[in-house]
């Protein structure tokens, strides 16, 4: 037994303070009787205690007391000490890998028999932490930090056992990928500023070596590694896309892809289920460590929630299943406005006939004056796109309050002034990075006559036009943007920016018509129009995501519903109509509503990293390896004495007040 403040025994000195005042004996009283009787029977009554005695035996209780109060006071401790106390940092790997099983060694079919429980290795990482804290002793401190998508310190530095366990089992694993690179720098930063810290990885392996550089580096820190993960086999979901055809709304592409974490081959069936019913089921053969991608092409007339399922039973649970939302088939409501009303005109097919892609409306420029000049608000909530063909209102508020696109005019209000025409123009370069140049190629096209253009500065606050393809002296197609007008309605549009696309020449007098480039162009600028005004369905874990609360300006707040089923509220900020939400750690599809507007979003697991759960074979760290198993069957190798030793003087004086101290009557 030891003592943890042996200064404190110095207290034992107030024996001799005790032991003179009872050895100090008091003057006797006389006590007159009327008869002499009566003191020989109390003399001779033998059960009471004489003076004598109980002063000693007082004497004895009150150092029994003082010395039992001096030993609790100067800490005794039983069991091993530790010379100094310790610092641990902790970094516990929360990341998807570590919710696998590594009794399911190998990947089966659902119809054989698993041989997976119920500890995961995100459990034995628990318990080995916790065996940790038990070993800790009076002094010792420990920080603890989980490592996910980003670090979070849970705790700085405690010494209390009981907080520190209590922290322990609130806890949970993630979907997110382990981000090491971070959670080093920091343990390292705490290490060289900390006197010898022990900085421990809790982890199952799965981790990049390169991230754990930084440790590498630290002279005064001891590095030790939990490795709670064993070799396992594994099949998973690393990819999960829909991408609507571009010749039909209603047909879509699912590209599922799989990895083969193991060293042979696999066959796996993967189902495809749309709101929780299967209506596509296929087998896909996954080479050894490689990757395959199963296409499954569907007509779909509603949306909904869109799931890819493995019908396997393996050791990662977790990335068998992936979701994504399905919006419904949506038009682009695009109006033309244009003399040139032919069914064969170029542009009336462009948004007549393109497979229900585009739901179109013609007017002439006398209809277009007579029916919605006057307001043009009216288009607001009817129509996402205006064509102008080579006519445009030459006020600005007779301008309609949706995305425009303008051919051989400019709209008024736009930092651009339209020049005099000219005769056979050169195309000098494009932007082929530009959205409105997606597989365009402006090379040889020959045009009779362009429209010359002044672009100058835009107002304070707005954005510059943008040169998307130029001829030698003057631009030839221009695209702005800037924020929505509110179209005369007195509300005030937030939700997406108002998209400008001028063409400055006729193409009826280019051979552009007879080319690909033409419907081309006008399709890119309608995915140009659209982009951004769908809100995404899919996040990586960990991950913060924008909701749009869109053009209710009253809207203060969204709410959102977890996988889990918990409802949680973001404000929305008044200025951007933005909601952000960033509690996207656990796999699955969130659902959130904003006024009477319901939405959805999900979020799969971290990917091919994670879904491969076998543990690097060499990390290039200098550390020492510890057993999650033997640590967490470890029990307190010491116990601190005084709570027992105060409980005993609480009894000896408990003993004292109600035996020794009775009064006695002569």
């Amino acid at each position: 037994m030891t003592f943890l403040d042996p200064v404190k025994l110095t207290l034992l000195g107030l024996l001799v303070v005790i032991a003179a005042a009872y050895l100090l004996r008091m003057p006797r009283r006389r006590l007159r009787v009327p008869d002499a009787l009566v003191a020989r029977l109390a003399l001779a009554d033998t059960s009471r205690i004489n003076r004598q005695k109980r002063t000693l035996i007082s004497l004895a209780i009150q150092v029994v007391i003082l010395v039992l109060l001096t030993v609790a006071a100067a800490l005794p401790y039983l069991g091993e000490t530790r010379e100094g106390n310790r610092s641990l940092i902790v970094l516990f790997d929360v990341s998807a890998s570590m919710q696998a099983d590594d009794a399911g060694l190998q990947v089966l079919s659902d119809r054989e028999a698993s041989g997976t429980s119920t500890r995961t290795r995100f459990t034995r990482g628990l318990d080995a932490v916790r065996g940790l804290v038990r070993d800790m002793r009076r002094g010792d401190r420990m920080m603890l930090m989980t490592v996910g998508r980003t670090v979070n310190v849970v705790l700085n530095f405690q010494g209390d056992r009981d907080v520190i366990m209590h922290a322990l089992d609130g806890l949970v694993p993630t979907a997110e990928e382990a981000n090491f690179a971070d959670a080093c720098r920091l343990a390292a930063s705490m290490g060289r500023s900390g006197a010898s810290p022990e900085i421990v990885l809790v982890t199952d392996g799965a981790v990049r070596p390169d991230d754990l550089a930084a440790l590498a580096r630290i002279e005064t820190a001891t590095l030790k590694i939990v490795n709670v993960g064993k070799s396992s086999d594994n099949l998973g979901i690393t990819g999960f896309h829909v991408r609507r055809n571009l010749d039909s709304p209603t047909d879509y592409e699912a590209l599922v892809s799989i990895v083969n974490a193991s060293g042979e081959p696999r066959e796996v069936e993967v189902e495809l289920l749309l709101n929780g019913q299967v209506f596509d089921i296929a087998s896909v053969e996954v080479p050894a460590g490689g990757e395959a991608v199963q296409v499954f092409r569907e007509k779909l007339r509603v949306g909904g929630i869109l799931e890819a399922r493995l019908r396997v039973v393996d050791a990662l649970a977790a990335d068998n299943v992936a979701y994504e939302v399905l919006k419904p088939p949506a038009r682009l409501r695009v109006l033309l406005v244009s003399d040139d009303t032919n069914a064969s005109s170029f542009l009336v097919r462009a948004v007549g006939s393109n497979a229900g892609a585009v739901e179109g409306m013609v007017l002439t420029p006398e209809q277009y004056r007579d029916a919605i000049a006057a307001n043009p608000s009216v288009l607001r909530d009817q129509r996402d796109a205006v064509i102008f063909d080579r006519w445009i209102p030459d006020s600005a508020d007779e301008l309609p309050p949706t995305h425009l696109l303008s051919i051989d005019c400019v709209p008024p209000g736009m930092p651009v002034v339209a020049g005099e025409p000219f005769d056979k123009p050169l195309i000098r370069k494009w932007e082929t990075g530009h959205p409105l140049m997606s597989y365009l190629n402006l090379r040889n096209v020959f045009i009779t006559s362009a429209r010359r253009l002044d672009v100058s500065e835009p107002k304070k606050g707005e954005p510059p036009v943008e040169r998307v393809a130029e001829m030698v002296t003057s631009p030839l197609v221009l695209a702005w943007e800037r924020a929505m007008p509110n179209g005369g309605t007195g509300r005030r549009i937030r939700s997406r920016p108002q998209r400008f696309v001028v063409i400055a020449f006729n193409p009826r007098e280019s051979d552009i018509v007879l080319r690909k480039e033409l419907p081309l162009l006008l399709w890119n600028s309608f995915l140009w129009f659209r982009d951004g005004t769908e809100p995404p369905t899919q996040v990586a874990p960990g991950a913060t995501i924008a909701l749009d609360a869109g053009e209710d300006v009253d809207a203060e707040k969204v709410t959102v519903v977890t996988p889990a089923g918990d409802g949680e509220t973001v404000p929305v900020d008044p200025e951007t109509g933005v909601a952000f939400f960033g509690a996207t750690s656990t796999a699955g599809v969130y659902r959130y509503r904003v006024g009477k507007t319901e939405d959805a979003f999900a979020v799969n697991p971290g990917g091919r990293f994670e879904s491969d759960v076998r543990p690097a074979k060499d990390l290039a760290l200098d550390a020492e390896t510890l057993d999650a198993d033997e640590l967490a069957a470890v029990y307190p190798g010491g116990r601190e004495l005084w709570p027992w030793l105060l409980f005993v003087a609480a009894l000896v004086l408990t003993f004292e007040a109600i035996v020794f101290h009775r009064r006695i009557y002569f």
